[in-house]
């Protein structure tokens, strides 16, 4: 009996606490704004895993297969990325494991024409910090889960979300239900 009381308790405290977190903002205008920044951090967070990859392999055996897989890897721990001028770069003290996974794009095309496209990045230490799916080139599906800064990431700047092609999106602990983007064609 006493814990059966206890056990209705918790989940009655678990309702509540999840209750208040879901307060979704509805105001199209922040949500819109939630949106985009979540949209330029996760561009941001790839462009930097793009510049910190040295080398990628194509993975298709026929050129025309319907899916073909890119994987980026870290550079090795001997050769440093050049800046503008030419020079090595300074490093921050990350060293890049030889051969580590820095992204994956798996795309593939349908003979309808549709395209989809799944894109992972992956943090020097191997944990994944962007999943990203797309159709005809839209964004469908974003989860940025960026808890620790990249190489040469600002630490401020880094942050979570999910998106969702029905215009949720949920930036840092906050929900909100973004105005859909319309298509043109």
């Amino acid at each position: 009996m006493l814990c059966s009381f206890r056990l209705a308790l918790c989940a009655s405290a678990v309702m509540i606490s999840l209750s208040a977190q879901a307060q979704v903002i509805n105001d199209p205008l922040i949500a819109a704004a939630a949106r985009d920044s979540l949209l330029q951090q996760a561009d941001a967070i790839r462009q930097q895993i793009a510049k910190n990859a040295g080398r990628f392999t194509v993975s298709a055996p026929r050129t025309a297969t319907a899916r073909h897989v890119v994987r980026g890897y870290y550079f090795t721990s001997g050769i440093l990325p050049t800046n503008s001028s030419g020079s090595p770069a300074k490093s921050s003290g990350t060293v890049f494991k030889a051969g580590q996974l820095a992204w994956k794009h798996v795309t593939k095309t349908y003979l309808s024409g549709a395209t989809n496209e799944r894109y992972t990045g992956y943090a020097n230490n191997g944990l994944v910090v962007l999943r990203e799916r797309r159709h005809n080139g839209s964004v469908t599906w974003l989860n940025l889960n960026a808890t620790t800064p990249l190489e040469g990431q600002k630490a401020k700047a880094v942050s979570t979300g999910t998106y969702t092609c029905e215009g949720y999106v949920r930036w840092g602990r906050k929900l909100y239900l973004a105005p859909r983007q319309q298509v043109e064609q």
